[in-house]
């Protein structure tokens, strides 16, 4: 985002414009702070007092006051964790909404990736002109969409309204 004020040592500039130049100055800060990494397999977390000790599968623990899980974005999504979540079928991004424009569509989860496929989806079938009743639905395990942009948020519910997209909560 351009209007974002970044408070601490970290900061951003407009040459950080595409994945590669923000990269390579992700590279350059590491090399110039004291920042190790390692790959590693985190194999569980257990909450120490006011600190989470993570414990990593060779064995090895760390104790922090804070935990950021981040754990793929653009390249490396996450899987659905369900029996058939291999069938052909079944896909982990959406590379062409104009694919789902008709038949019925389910789309699993309650992020910002959810929320885009459902609103672009929605978008390609208006433009296709086949809006089948109830045939894009989201399905989301929670109750409000915490996670997700609130933007997003707000074109959902648009969506929900006009029933252009059911949305099936706390499933």
């Amino acid at each position: 985002p351009s209007a974002m004020q970044v408070h601490g040592q970290l900061q951003f500039s407009a040459q950080d414009d595409t994945k590669e130049n923000l990269y390579q100055h992700l590279k350059d800060v590491v090399a110039q702070s004291d920042i190790r990494s390692s790959r590693r397999n985190v194999t569980h977390l257990e909450k120490e007092g006011s600190h989470v000790r993570v414990f990593i599968d060779d064995g090895e623990s760390l104790l922090a006051h804070r935990v950021v899980v981040a754990i793929g974005k653009s390249g490396n999504y996450r899987a659905l964790e369900a029996t058939g979540a291999d069938h052909p079928k079944v896909v982990n991004r959406l590379h062409d909404p104009a694919a789902y424009a008709t038949g019925e569509v389910v789309i699993v989860g309650g992020g910002d990736s959810a929320l885009e496929s459902a609103i672009a989806i929605a978008g390609a079938r208006k433009q296709a002109r086949d809006n089948p009743q109830g045939g894009l639905k989201l399905v989301y395990r929670g109750s409000e969409f915490s996670r997700a942009k609130q933007e997003s948020v707000a074109a959902l519910r648009r969506l929900e309204q006009e029933g252009r997209v059911e949305v099936l909560r706390s499933a």
